[in-house]
């Protein structure tokens, strides 16, 4: 030491370039494994978001027309009740509902003419449900719209089973006969809530409303008993899988958990553990 100063050492504590780099490597496998599952619980609040604005939107529109033109079963019929050959069928019907539904949706695209394979089409070609199988295809593209939303519409007046007789016979709320909300229904309204963009797969993007003679209701209701539509049955994919079976689900208990476990259940669990 010169002049009798003290010499002040001061310790500076760093990482080495390995250190950091293992760090960085473990900050890298944790968000790979939880940013997927962040990211899909975000998409599917966006989901759920967009299908209750989806059913607000028709519900209200379906209310105004019933209200200016009488209930369902007043706009058409395909009981054969309808000396027009073509305005007693489902397709008339289809087209019917449609002609008079729109009249309370603002600013809508109608697909009359537009190929099921074209870049603008309303709906993709084809709908899968998660285990792969193909459950939906367009069969009248004409019967289909676009909302202010970007949410597809498709209008279909055939009733459970195609049962003629029974057709439009049910209110939304006509109990817990199974075939009253079944084989008595006006018809389906098929929605696609971001248009013919992907997954393209029931529960994800395609869900469907019932039609009743005094308005609508979602699919897959508690109430939806019928093996072929129920929750258990169509959007587990027990029994029978068809699409629209997790619509109410999804509007009712505001989660898509039935994408992620199999033990869901009206009367059971809401959610998965």
């Amino acid at each position: 030491m010169r002049g009798g100063g003290q010499l002040n050492l001061k310790l500076k504590c760093a990482f080495t370039l390995a250190e950091v780099l293992i760090t960085l490597g473990i900050i890298g496998i944790v968000a790979a494994m939880t940013l997927p599952t962040i990211i899909q619980k975000q998409q599917e609040k966006v989901a759920i978001t967009r299908l209750k604005q989806t059913y607000s939107i028709l519900a209200n529109a379906a209310l105004m027309a019933i209200n200016d033109y009488g209930t369902v079963d007043n706009w058409c019929s395909i009981s054969g009740n309808y000396d027009d050959e073509y305005w007693g069928s489902v397709e008339g019907c289809s087209e019917r509902q449609k002609d008079i539904m729109i009249k309370y949706l603002k600013n809508i695209r109608i697909c009359d003419g537009i190929s099921t394979y074209a870049k603008d089409a309303c709906f993709a070609s084809e709908y899968k449900n998660r285990f792969t199988e193909s459950i939906w295809r367009v069969d009248y593209k004409r019967y289909s719209i676009v909302l202010a939303n970007g949410v597809s519409v498709y209008f279909n007046s055939s009733n459970g089973d195609g049962y003629g007789e029974w057709w439009c016979k049910a209110n939304v709320n006509t109990g817990s006969l199974n075939d009253a909300q079944y084989q008595r229904t006006c018809g389906t309204m098929v929605v696609d809530i971001n248009g013919n963009k992907r997954p393209n797969r029931d529960g994800e993007d395609l869900f469907v409303f019932k039609v009743y003679r005094d308005g609508i209701a979602p699919s897959g209701r508690e109430v939806d008993k019928v093996w072929n539509e129920s929750f258990e049955n169509q959007c587990l994919g027990k029994r029978y899988y068809g699409p629209g079976g997790c619509t109410a689900w999804v509007l009712v208990n505001e989660n898509m958990d039935y994408l992620h476990c199999d033990d869901l259940s009206w009367d059971g669990n809401s959610k998965c553990k």
